[in-house]
């Protein structure tokens, strides 16, 4: 992530775009550490192509393990990204694992009925 902090420091869009293709191709990252990549850019970037790019990889963490973590990511860079209809989709789906996975579930609720009233 230090190649990414750096881009977004100098506004270098081409070079952060780079780094996240590079990562996308990295066959060898777990769906945890895709996910994690994924939500930071989610907190810290604006740009809509940075953003559609941690959607890949949040998608990509999800296709090698689906979770409540995960569907989380996707459905928040959804909401970010405008379309809420996906991400009220993926959001119920993140709910749903984390009932399965027993997991605290105040977050998810919270978030679902935050993408369902705006």
């Amino acid at each position: 992530m230090g190649q990414l902090t750096y881009f977004k420091v100098t506004n270098d869009l081409l070079g952060r775009s780079r780094v996240l293709m590079e990562i996308q191709a990295d066959s060898d990252l777990d769906y945890v550490v895709l996910n994690n990549i994924a939500w930071d850019i989610y907190l810290r970037e604006n740009d809509e192509e940075i953003l559609l790019q941690a959607l890949n990889l949040a998608k990509k963490s999800i296709g090698i393990n689906s979770s409540s973590f995960n569907n989380d990511t996707y459905a928040a860079l959804l909401f970010k990204l405008g379309r809420k209809q996906d991400a009220i989709r993926y959001q119920k789906l993140a709910l749903d694992h984390a009932k399965e996975e027993k997991a605290e579930l105040k977050e998810y609720e919270e978030k679902l009925a935050f993408y369902q009233t705006n």
